[in-house]
């Protein structure tokens, strides 16, 4: 199943500023918010290799939950000026990533956060990225919440959030309802506390049935307290609770395929001395091997026709001693064939070598509808000497020995997508 990623760009974003607020670019410019918030991405990047990604933004504090409560996060203060300043750079980061940003009038981040991985997980398994809590309540069979502790990224799925909280995510909702939540200032109801709400859970399941079968609770405080507050409990959850519906939000996966602009991202990353995000970004995509090369076709001679799948020479394919492939097309010689990559990897399971390929298309035909930066992107032998290198990008574990055999193997091996050398 591929995997899309729906950040909490404004979570990640507040935090990164408060984790280095001290930073500047070579131009004078805070860039603390913007430094952390592009090592966030580079690290999601690599340890759990996205095809598909979403940066969900807060537009202003005033929504329907202002609407409904006037106090609701009316204990925060007002954000900093250096913070705001940073915000462009936020939006154009994600911009030359290939990262698709939304937000929403009258909804917060989360309730797009909900909209998204409502749609998506029917068909791709999710992570969310967050600094907010608020988000466990969307965790299911195909949906993860990557909590953001300092620069870590700590998965909680179902069996995780139950263990710690006593009852499963959907329950968070009434959780909230019962004990508030002062960072969002949700009051819930006067005299219960984190214990005496998951106890009530664990009894009665969910905030609507402690309500109706409010007599039956042992505790003569805890029982008054319940039925005298009955309507702010309502209305806390109604607070907590994530939209999962929010108007003109729509999950197509090919608007949200990560497809970084590399040499955007370098004039980006060195205009406020990002260097560790650049380094890792040329890292994960091989930004000096772009194997499609210009994408500007000067002339229409130079225009290389790929013929129609049903056309395909597999023989010829297979007969050649070396090939290159990307994704579905795979080219040998002069000439480019779109295929079954499927077919194409069992041929040749177990002899695939990875490297840094030089530039092998002039131009962009149009009928190459692909991913240039693909961690597929491979070249492919046929002699018995070739050696198979993994391209996914996590480090394994027992790595040091690993990457002994790997340069045992390849006494003169290039970087490799998994392990650098």
């Amino acid at each position: 199943m591929e995997k899309f990623v729906v950040i909490d760009g404004s979570s990640i974003f507040y935090r990164s500023f408060y984790a280095m607020p001290n930073l500047t670019a070579p131009s004078g410019e805070p860039t603390g918010a913007i430094t952390g918030f592009a090592n966030i991405i580079v690290k999601l990047l690599r340890e759990f290799n996205p095809t598909y990604a979403a940066i969900a933004l807060d537009t202003s504090r005033k929504t329907f939950r202002t609407e409904i409560f006037s106090e609701y996060k009316g204990g925060r203060e007002k954000t900093p000026d250096e913070l705001i300043s940073q915000m462009a750079m936020l939006e154009e980061f994600a911009e030359v990533m290939g990262i698709k940003t939304l937000s929403a009038p009258n909804y917060e981040a989360d309730d797009i956060i909900g909209t998204l991985a409502a749609q998506a997980s029917k068909d791709f398994s999710v992570d969310i990225v967050t600094g907010d809590r608020d988000a466990f309540q969307l965790i299911n069979e195909n949906t993860r919440v990557l909590f953001a502790r300092n620069t870590n990224l700590e998965i909680y799925d179902t069996e995780k959030f139950t263990a710690e909280f006593g009852f499963e995510p959907a329950r968070l909702v009434d959780y909230k309802g019962l004990s508030g939540d002062s960072s969002d200032n949700i009051p819930g109801i006067f005299g219960i506390g984190e214990k005496t709400a998951k106890k009530l859970l664990q009894e009665f399941g969910t905030l609507e049935n402690i309500l109706e079968n409010s007599e039956k609770i042992s505790g003569k405080k805890i029982r008054e307290s319940v039925q005298n507050n009955s309507e702010t409990a309502k209305i806390s959850k109604k607070l907590a609770q994530i939209v999962c519906d929010v108007p003109n939000i729509n999950f197509v996966a090919q608007d949200f395929k990560i497809l970084p602009n590399l040499s955007r991202v370098d004039e980006f990353c060195s205009r406020y001395a990002l260097k560790v995000a650049k380094k890792r970004i040329h890292e994960i995509y091989d930004a000096e091997e772009n194997l499609f090369g210009d994408f500007t076709v000067e002339n229409t001679a130079d225009v290389l026709e790929v013929p129609p799948i049903s056309e395909t020479d597999y023989e010829k394919i297979f007969a050649a001693e070396s090939l290159a492939i990307v994704e579905n097309f795979v080219k040998v010689g002069d000439e480019i064939f779109e295929v079954d990559a499927a077919k194409i990897f069992a041929e040749y399971k177990g002899k695939i070598f990875v490297h840094n390929l030089k530039k092998i298309i002039k131009t962009n035909p149009s009928s190459l509808v692909s991913n240039p930066y693909s961690l597929f992107s491979s070249s492919l032998r046929t002699d018995q000497t070739a050696r198979w290198y993994p391209s996914a990008p996590r480090r394994p574990r027992g790595g040091t020995a690993r990457r002994r055999r790997c340069i045992r193997d390849n006494p003169r091996p290039r970087r490799c997508r998994r392990w650098r050398f």
